[in-house]
């Protein structure tokens, strides 16, 4: 259950990722999904929901040019600014000095 509630995650960041919505997923009842998600992975629904993507958005950082506002929409996050602050959080740097660091050589253009 916990295997597939992860893989739902991973293919729907966009989406709303409820512990609800996740435990429908696996047909089990929220309180029962929380808990064995928890004992599984060490750590709540939600949290890995936010882990995920966080790590798509570094991702997306360092791989394209895409806006960073439609990397959060991407990721699952409405507002601009609550990205940028989970982001922090959890990487330490902003979205876009996380973007200068890690993606220099492919966003910049070749010098001959």
């Amino acid at each position: 259950a916990v295997t597939k509630a992860m893989y739902y995650v991973k293919d729907n960041l966009s989406e709303n990722l409820s512990a609800e919505r996740l435990s429908q997923t696996v047909n089990l009842s929220v309180g029962r999904f929380c808990h064995i998600f928890k004992e599984v992975t060490g750590i709540t629904p939600l949290e890995y929901v936010e882990k995920e993507r966080i790590f798509n958005a570094m991702q997306l950082l360092s791989d394209t040019n895409t806006g960073i506002s439609e990397i959060a929409q991407r990721c699952g996050f409405s507002d601009h600014s609550y990205f940028s602050h989970r982001f922090k959080k959890h990487t330490g740097t902003t979205p876009a000095s996380y973007r200068n660091m890690h993606s220099a050589d492919i966003l910049q253009p070749t010098k001959y």
